[in-house]
């Protein structure tokens, strides 16, 4: 099976570098990501960068929205291809091409989100090295990288389960952008509306002393949310019932 999803992997991850399209093309989508999140940004804040961790933590999250366009065209865009009745057709085991698409674009986009993390640390120092050479704590990528990978898993995961059923990427993008604007929107109006006495509970409770517990409860909520998606997904992948569709 492992060999199975590597096969899977290696097509998938092919077709987003190339962008379904142009290898050219696909390429240069990279090289203006990482030129603005890993040379344009850290180059404008200086050592602040790297020094104010809140500024990298942002980084968690860019994986996050850049697999989002890649997963909207995993099964969707092979149906607008014609392509997925050959996919379908083919010895691979269910579960093979499920998480091998999954993992497409979650390699994808973190290998994004991390290059342009290591290339920014680099590049925030260049207008003070005289100062001295500062980069990120070690614990702290660590930590940052283990953020990135199951948030960008819990997007390919939703994502791949919408577009199972979406029959175009359009349609899959437009479900997967507005469930995000609905996310973010309600978190606005909770912390906008949250009442004095639970946003004083809140700040008590994000302390240094209790930050490392915190950081775990969010990676166990993301592990579990995570599990859950990839199981629904593989009990909605039906072979014939794609095929039919």
């Amino acid at each position: 099976m492992i060999q199975d999803i590597v096969t899977v992997f290696i097509k998938e991850f092919k077709e987003i570098l190339q962008m379904r399209g142009t290898k050219r093309s696909g390429w240069i989508n990279i090289l203006v990501v990482i030129g603005v999140m890993g040379v344009y940004m850290p180059l404008m804040s200086g050592r602040e960068w790297v020094t104010n961790l809140l500024n990298p933590i942002s980084f968690a999250w860019l994986p996050f929205f850049l697999v989002i366009g890649v997963v909207a065209d995993s099964f969707a865009g092979e149906r607008e291809r014609h392509t997925l009745e050959t996919l379908l057709a083919s010895r691979l085991p269910d579960a093979s091409i499920l998480l091998g698409k999954i993992a497409a674009g979650v390699v994808y986009s973190l290998g994004i989100g991390i290059t342009s993390l290591l290339i920014g640390g680099v590049v925030a120092n260049l207008g003070s090295l005289e100062e001295g050479f500062v980069y990120y704590p070690l614990d702290f990528l660590g930590i940052l990288w283990a953020l990135s990978l199951l948030l960008a898993l819990l997007m390919a995961s939703l994502g791949t389960l919408v577009s199972l059923r979406a029959s175009s990427v359009r349609q899959a993008s437009q479900t997967l952008s507005l469930s995000m604007l609905v996310f973010w929107v309600g978190i606005f109006l909770v912390t906008r509306f949250l009442p004095e006495e639970a946003r004083v509970l809140l700040s008590g409770f994000f302390t240094p002393e209790r930050l490392p517990m915190f950081v775990a409860m969010v990676v166990l909520g993301l592990v579990v949310a995570d599990a859950v998606l990839i199981s629904v997904a593989m009990l909605r992948f039906k072979r014939s019932r794609l095929i039919l569709d």
